[in-house]
């Protein structure tokens, strides 16, 4: 069990993630297999209701029995955290049990905070961070968590109730924009953002590190724009405040999703979310201001397993 295989599965609110890797003897990840599945909980009964329905049940279970099955021909030890759908839902706790019950899969629903702590060791996995100042971004569809680290330990870390899938909701409800609309949800996102007391504005970074869907949705319009093809190494690709703004008033420009489906490097199955998601990102440039986000390819998923895989050595003495 020296180097035991784990099974990360990361139950978000727009999306579940398996990742199934390993952590080398030289202390490096290594990926054995990856897939992620579009999965919104909480969003067929609408933002406000904030339950889990019965369809997203037999639905998300069912991804999840595929889950533990590409999990046991690894032979991987499955690690479940879910993460704001989850946590908020009023019968999140439900849902954990019927998990369990039907896929064998324990699920942990993680507090904002670990969440964002773990997304920083997943982030070290990825780029060399353990000698910088670093403000590390996940905008998800549930939260956004923001941390600041420093030499390879977290200063500060907060979940802030805001994410691409539960603006759209709140704000754009028919997933149609206008001015009105987008100056709401960009003030109540600074407001929300500004109330975390424990964020400092004003922290000392050399770098700031973004990762997983709107940031690396945001990276792949920008290099299409740029060089007219896929992005298709994301890992350290960056990009700067003046290319992020270009692409997010042209996404803005495009009302609804049928519109925004012309714009290319964007995934389809992002149109109807990635305008909210990129409104955050907006307002976070502005508040901490940025200059340039650097992508890192590993996040949650990569933190599970290299936290996973401590624990299990821990405990084994």
């Amino acid at each position: 069990m020296s180097n035991p295989i784990i099974a990360a599965i990361d139950i978000g609110t727009n999306s579940f993630h398996l990742l199934v890797a390993q952590i080398d003897k030289r202390n490096k990840l290594k990926s054995l297999y990856k897939i992620r599945q579009i999965m919104r909980l909480t969003s067929e009964l609408g933002p406000k209701a904030k339950i889990i329905s019965e369809q997203e049940f037999k639905e998300s279970i069912k991804i999840l029995d595929k889950y533990k099955k590409i999990a046991d021909e690894y032979a991987a030890l499955i690690f479940a955290y879910a993460t704001s759908a989850v946590r908020e839902s009023v019968n999140g706790k439900d849902y954990i049990k019927k998990v369990k019950c039907e896929t064998g899969i324990e699920i942990k629903a993680i507090k904002g905070k670990r969440e964002a702590e773990l997304i920083y060791r997943g982030m070290q996995t990825a780029l060399p961070l353990s000698d910088k100042k670093v403000l590390c971004l996940d905008i998800g569809g549930g939260s956004t968590e923001i941390l600041y680290g420093v030499n390879g330990k977290s200063v500060f870390a907060e979940s802030v109730k805001v994410g691409a899938v539960r603006m759209m909701g709140k704000f754009f409800p028919e997933n149609i924009l206008n001015k009105n609309r987008i100056d709401k949800c960009r003030d109540f996102i600074e407001e929300k953002i500004k109330s975390k007391e424990r964020i400092d504005f004003k922290a000392d970074f050399n770098l700031t590190v973004g990762a997983s869907g709107t940031i690396t949705a945001a990276a792949s319009m920008i290099h299409y724009s740029k060089y007219k093809e896929p992005l298709t190494k994301t890992n350290g690709y960056s990009f700067t405040k003046k290319e992020f703004d270009k692409i997010y008033y042209k996404v803005l420009d495009n009302k609804t999703p049928v519109e925004r489906l012309g714009i290319k490097g964007l995934e389809a199955k992002r149109a109807d979310i990635i305008p909210a998601g990129l409104i955050i990102l907006n307002v976070i440039f502005k508040l901490f201001k940025i200059e340039e986000i650097i992508l890192s390819e590993n996040a949650l998923r990569s933190g599970i397993v290299f936290e996973s895989t401590k624990e299990i050595k821990m405990n084994n003495g």
